[in-house]
């Protein structure tokens, strides 16, 4: 169990969810005697959405905790916009980059 749990936090550090979702539902819907092929692909398929929209919720709360327990940090969030903010609302990621930069040291 603290392999599954490893590897899922890994991948949601690398911002993979899915990759998250996919060890959940190795993990729990396959099971440990279980090969995926040997499991209903529809169940699957349904339990890896189930699974990767409360990764999509649960994800910004972990990253407030890491602020909170780190000293000095900022906290930033760009609505509207997934893995790549910078592309994606540009204008608001580089105002957001710039008033880091030029915070205190």
């Amino acid at each position: 169990m603290q392999r599954c749990w490893t590897a899922e936090d890994e991948a949601i550090v690398r911002g993979d969810l899915a990759a998250a979702a996919d060890v959940n539902v190795r993990f729990w819907i396959d099971g440990p005697g279980r090969r995926p092929e040997d499991v209903d692909p529809e169940l699957r398929r349904r339990a890896h959405a189930m699974q990767l929209r409360a990764l999509e919720l649960q994800v910004p709360s972990y990253a407030r905790r890491i602020v909170a327990s780190l000293p000095d940090t900022t906290e930033a969030s760009i609505p509207d916009a997934a893995h790549l903010p910078s592309m994606e609302r540009p204008e608001l990621f580089d105002r957001l980059l710039a008033d880091f930069l030029s915070g205190p040291a």
